[in-house]
């Protein structure tokens, strides 16, 4: 038996008793007076897996410790993990143990008892299928050799910017993005004109603004493609090193996105801030993530100001103990709208959980234009200096706007996610809210399959992935 992709080599299974498809139940509508039934709708229930265990060890305390090894294995807080059964090794549950241990025999060395898997996700599965294409100018042909229906990923590589994206197959599409008629004009919203990661300082200079509540002083490095602190200096309250460079333009109405990354550790301060500057370097704006607590928590703050009228549109505990993620501030007009994300690192770098507030400056109070960037990273009086405590890319976008226009989704190099099994659309790793009305997730059926990809000009490539799953 594999569960986690982990062997145990002093567990031997003894029996297995599988439920040979999912528990399947019906719900009938009967008519007073009438014969028989009609069918009102049919469900597929969990699946139940019983597995007898022998667990061997060379004496008693051996024993209890393999114990201890057999639980930490087999029981988990998280979602379901893969299972491998030997006697059925081309397939794979998705199971999580329900209940406890159940001895059935024991002696001073050796141990016979039962564990049960519960499978939320009552199908089994097989091999994972990728496929690459690079021309889409034709259908897209797909043979699902499992039994049961199956729901694929998309990846599409763009070679150059649309305003939509279809997926059409003979019973199903999905689109994101809208087409645009002869009457209208497909424009770029979100232009990006400036963006740094940690590969250089060149273009950086010092600071003509002064830190909140603490002092610029130290050297700002760079490592591993992150922006450092190689030297925090010294003071009695925070102190770091801040940097400022401009943006090349001046622009009232802008997207800034600040990557940070601060770890949780109680015996530490730390603050990683990203300002918003104005043309004669005020501060008209802020994006930190900020460890200040003895216990280590990570707190997100975004602010805008204009001299001395200052307002926190968010500040908060965040979610997760570390922050690696990035924090938005959107200008648009006198509306402001702020995101906060948490992203994870799983074959690349994608959003696990994200969240947004705003603000509507209905007096105009926060409306002077965009001019330059500042970087601040920080420490506290006499705490050690932080283990983690990274800005990890600056990007700054102006935003266009074009009342008869139609927006671009995305330009060349951006790839787009259908998940079709999360049912969740991802453009870069990032989460995409521009899902057509009327299209809708869908899974390759048994057999036979095909798909069109439209517009195919746009397409640098395309990448699908399914795995066969059977009832």
């Amino acid at each position: 038996m594999r569960y986690k992709d982990i062997r145990k080599d002093f567990v031997m299974v003894t029996y297995v008793e599988r439920e040979y498809w999912p528990n399947v139940t019906n719900s009938l509508l009967e008519f007073p007076g009438g014969v028989g039934a009609k069918l009102k709708s049919s469900t597929k229930g969990v699946r139940m897996i019983k597995v007898g265990l022998e667990v061997q060890g060379s004496s008693r305390e051996d024993l209890l410790l393999k114990m201890e090894e057999l639980a930490d294995w087999l029981v988990s807080d998280t979602e379901e993990e893969e299972l491998i059964l030997d006697d059925e090794p081309n397939r794979t549950y998705f199971a999580k143990v329900d209940g406890s241990f159940k001895p059935t025999d024991e002696n001073w060395t050796e141990l016979e008892g039962e564990v049960t898997f519960l499978c939320l996700d009552p199908y089994k599965y097989g091999q994972i299928f990728t496929r690459t294409y690079e021309d889409v100018s034709k259908p897209i042909a797909i043979q699902n050799l499992g039994s049961a229906e199956t729901p694929p990923i998309f990846k599409i590589t763009l070679s150059g910017p649309t305003t939509f994206l279809d997926i059409i197959g003979e019973n199903d599409y999905m689109r994101i993005g809208q087409p645009y008629s002869v009457d209208q004009t497909p424009f770029k919203k979100y232009e990006r004109i400036w963006s740094v990661d940690g590969l250089t300082m060149t273009g950086w200079g010092s600071a003509g603004y002064t830190p909140d509540g603490g002092n610029n002083s130290g050297t700002m490095s760079v490592k591993n493609g992150n922006f450092y602190a190689s030297d925090y200096g010294n003071g009695a309250s925070w102190h770091g090193p801040a940097v400022a460079q401009s943006i090349g333009a001046v622009i009232s109405d802008y997207k800034v996105t600040a990557y940070l990354h601060v770890d949780a550790n109680p015996s530490q301060r730390a603050r990683s801030e990203v300002y918003l500057l104005d043309q004669a370097s005020n501060i008209i704006g802020k994006l930190a993530a900020v460890m200040r607590k003895s216990t280590g928590e990570v707190e997100i703050e975004i602010n805008i100001r204009n001299g001395p009228n200052s307002k926190y549109i968010l500040s908060k505990d965040w979610l997760y103990r570390d922050f690696f993620g990035y924090v938005d501030i959107i200008k648009e007009g006198t509306n402001f709208t702020v995101y906060i994300a948490q992203q994870g690192n799983n074959n690349g770098i994608y959003t696990r959980y994200k969240e947004d507030d705003s603000f509507p400056d209905n007096n105009n109070e926060f409306q002077t234009p965009l001019a330059a960037i500042g970087m601040h990273l920080a420490t506290h009086s006499s705490y050690e200096p932080p283990s983690t405590n990274f800005i990890r890319r600056i990007d700054v976008e102006r935003i266009n706007q074009q009342p008869e226009g139609v927006e671009y989704i995305g330009d060349a190099g951006d790839i787009f996610e259908f998940n079709h099994k999360n049912k969740k659309i991802y453009k870069n790793g990032d989460l995409f809210p521009k899902k057509d009305f009327g299209s809708r997730f869908f899974d390759f059926e048994k057999g036979p399959n095909k798909y069109v990809v439209y517009p195919p000009n746009v397409v640098d490539q395309l990448q699908i992935e399914w795995r066969e799953r059977y009832k």
